[in-house]
């Protein structure tokens, strides 16, 4: 995997670098690895440089670790030892939160790695871990499995959960779901980086190609909370792992037209996140979320309510192909042995099938014929979400009357309405 540290929306975010795969400095990824640079984006996009996109924690930092390799596009290779230390490193060297947007099968060493992270890191406050819940539309993966991490499944663009049957029309995916599901995040036609040029997802000429339009799965949906643990972490440094992860949970909200059994249901865990309530609740020091009392204002007149039912537009343009949830077919048996991995990543492809050799070259990618690439404007700008007040609402819905600002102990980073984005981080 890895992450494209040039690009211009993440390299000055970007303060260290690891390749777990070689053990060295070198992570950078090759021409079709787009998978890691789409996820940093969702993150941490910078604000500040008036191109492209904004991470949902733009003005937090990212280190990139790479823990798996591929020495052609689609046949990926890792090992325990390989993810294993990519997390030690990660936690021994400052990292705060962990985004995990892969699954692989149940190992004793990446367990520990995980847990020494959790309880070790940040000086023994604890690293958050957040971990992608899988699209199977089965029970969730490893480690998303794990009690203690903070496993994130996916929404659609109407606030219901992903599934082959939701309206999305992504008939061949599901979220993968169960008891261990925290949160739930946006999880298709997610907006992001890739890898710059024609290489990565989309094959077309920069800066168009410089965008993925369309990530989607869990690993779309983890970094989105992953951001709002660094969001959270910004505004009170001092909150344990724990209280992060029970903060997040805590203020989500309950949507999707679903019954939630004693605060919580196996697709959506405890609802869909809510960023602004989780960055207000860190700065008040509410680990319960209990919403702060907003100052009630006597309106000219009632405000209009926008139907959801009805949407004036399809979601998704052009055909796309997804197919069931495969994952890596990585075994523990035999220790640490080397292994190839068919799928390991837990974003759906837009194709049935691995790409050959001959659809895709270090030169960038070739589409299938069956497959439409995305048609992509030629510049980008961030969309107008004046007063938005949750991840979801700044991903699909219409703007709402602008808000104000918030600050937060991390002179980096502040929560600002005026410019289109409250729950979003700007440089300070």
């Amino acid at each position: 995997m890895g992450v494209d540290a040039t690009h211009v929306d993440l390299a000055s975010a970007v303060v260290d670098k690891y390749d777990g795969v070689e053990d060295d400095a070198f992570q950078q990824p090759n021409p079709w690895d787009s998978h890691g640079t789409a996820c940093a984006g969702l993150a941490v996009a910078v604000h500040d440089n008036d191109t492209g996109m904004k991470g949902v924690a733009g003005g937090c930092s990212l280190m990139a670790a790479r823990i798996a390799e591929s020495k052609t596009p689609g046949n990926w290779k890792t090992s325990d030892s390989w993810i294993a230390r990519g997390i030690d490193w990660a936690w021994k060297n400052g990292a705060d939160v962990l985004s995990n947007s892969w699954t692989t099968a149940e190992s004793s060493a990446i367990t520990n790695a995980l847990e020494r992270a959790r309880t070790k890191g940040r000086n023994g406050c604890g690293c958050v871990v957040v971990v992608a819940a899988g699209n199977s539309d089965g029970p969730c993966g490893y480690p998303a499995s794990l009690e203690d991490v903070l496993t994130v499944s996916a929404s659609n663009q109407f606030d219901e959960p992903k599934t082959p049957d939701s309206r999305d029309g992504d008939t061949k995916w599901g979220s993968s779901f169960g008891p261990r599901v925290d949160v739930a995040a946006p999880g298709i036609l997610n907006f992001t980086t890739d890898i710059m040029g024609e290489a990565g997802f989309n094959p077309a000429a920069p800066p168009a190609g410089n965008y993925n339009p369309r990530f989607k799965g869990t690993s779309s949906s983890a970094p989105i909370v992953a951001g709002a643990a660094a969001l959270v972490l910004s505004a009170n440094p001092d909150l344990t792992e724990s209280e992060v992860s029970a903060l997040i949970r805590n203020t989500a909200d309950k949507v999707g037209g679903i019954a939630y059994d004693d605060g919580r249901n196996d697709r959506m865990g405890h609802g869909r996140i809510n960023v602004l309530r989780a960055v207000r609740a860190a700065q008040e020091g509410r680990i319960d979320g209990e919403p702060v009392e907003e100052p009630v204002e006597e309106p000219d007149e009632e405000p209009v309510v926008e139907p959801v039912d009805e949407p004036t537009e399809e979601p998704v343009e052009g055909p796309i192909e997804i197919p069931t949830g495969r994952h890596a077919p990585v075994s523990n048996i035999d220790g640490d042995r080397e292994r190839e991995a068919t799928v390991l990543l837990t974003h759906p492809s837009n194709k049935g099938e691995a790409p050959s050799e001959l659809q895709k070259t270090r030169k960038g990618a070739e589409w299938l014929p069956s497959v439409n690439p995305p048609t992509v404007p030629d510049t980008f700008q961030a969309p107008d979400t004046s007063g938005l007040r949750n991840i979801a609402e700044a991903s699909y819905d219409p703007p709402a009357p602008a808000g104000e600002s918030i600050r937060v102990p991390d002179r980096r980073v502040k929560i600002d309405g005026i410019d289109g984005h409250p729950w979003r981080a700007h440089r300070w």
